[in-house]
């Protein structure tokens, strides 16, 4: 599995009428959540709960908020690749939570 993690989650697409405040609010929590799941990631003396609590964050809450975005209008394209994106996020997040706890399993 290739876990390169982007920097940025992708930018909202163009709209020629703008996008609503539910939208935009949406990418924002989206926005601050992978931010905040990075920087976690990023430093090492994190310990498994945050770690966990992050990763579990990203599939519990913000995959819901893409589903939302997505059925107010929001190009499938789009909500793909920011799923596509908070993928290897989660996944480089559990690694590090095991890896903090000792246990140590086979990257696939």
């Amino acid at each position: 599995m290739d876990t390169t993690i982007p920097e940025h989650l992708p930018a909202l697409p163009h709209s020629p009428d703008g996008w609503s405040a539910n939208i935009l609010n949406a990418y924002q929590l989206l926005r601050n959540a992978f931010e905040h799941a990075l920087l976690l990631l990023r430093q090492e003396d994190g310990d498994s709960i945050r770690l966990n609590l992050a990763s579990e964050g990203l599939v519990n809450d913000m995959v819901p908020i893409l589903e939302q975005m997505e059925g107010e209008g929001m190009p499938a394209d789009f909500t793909h690749a920011c799923a596509h994106t908070l993928g290897p996020l989660v996944y480089e997040l559990r690694m590090a939570a095991m890896a903090v706890e000792g246990v140590y399993a086979c990257r696939v």
